[in-house]
């Protein structure tokens, strides 16, 4: 194991007894960085504008059509994750008994 999987190992030890003050600021600074992020990563944004704003009508409906076709993906994934949460939301979970049994019990029905 190395010294830097050794640290995350200690950090994550040692935030398992954060009180909920102590996890409240660490969410609000995990917040803060989130927020404050999008600004500093995206100067290149009002390049790509310009330089798409002085593109001819067909290169812009292509570049739109491109932008499209790169949302599909993402979109579809994340559609598929939250359908199979859905789905799965109210699954029978196994209880003790059954796993104590093993599971051979005998089903038999008992409708006339």
């Amino acid at each position: 194991m190395t010294s830097t999987h050794k640290r995350l190992a200690a950090l994550l030890t040692s935030m398992k007894h954060l009180s909920n003050k102590e996890w409240c600021i660490l969410a609000a600074l995990a917040l803060a960085t989130a927020l404050v992020a999008p600004e500093l990563l995206a100067q290149g944004c009002a390049m790509c504008k310009t330089v798409a704003a002085a593109q001819s009508k067909e290169a812009m409906t292509s570049l739109n059509w491109g932008i499209l076709l790169l949302l599909v993906p993402p979109v579809a994934i994340m559609s598929s994750l939250l359908l199979f949460a859905f789905r799965c939301r109210n699954a029978p979970r196994p209880t003790p008994e059954a796993d104590a049994s093993g599971g051979n019990e005998d089903v038999t029905s008992t409708a006339a």
